[in-house]
């Protein structure tokens, strides 16, 4: 995979959402980001934005099918399909 960076702005149209919606996904989501050096801006790898994606929805549907996410987790254990934490 090719590393590409984008700003928030740029995620936000990735996303296609704003970019207040990007700022609160990573204060309160824990997308993943980096910060420049002097940090100020904020910088986020699409590929790690789309693993996180994935990841959340993976989470969300669980959660609207009546799941529990530690029984989720559990279950994907016992098949192996999740190393234990």
């Amino acid at each position: 995979m090719t590393d590409v960076l984008m700003t928030v702005k740029e995620a936000a149209a990735w996303f296609r959402v704003s970019p207040r919606l990007v700022y609160r996904w990573i204060k309160e989501e824990g997308l993943p980001h980096y910060r420049t050096s002097n940090g100020r801006k904020i910088i986020i790898d699409r590929d790690e934005a789309m693993a996180w994606w994935r990841q959340r929805r993976e989470d969300m549907a669980a959660l609207s099918a009546g799941i529990s996410l530690e029984t989720r987790n559990e279950i994907e254990q016992f098949l192996g399909l999740r190393k234990a934490s």
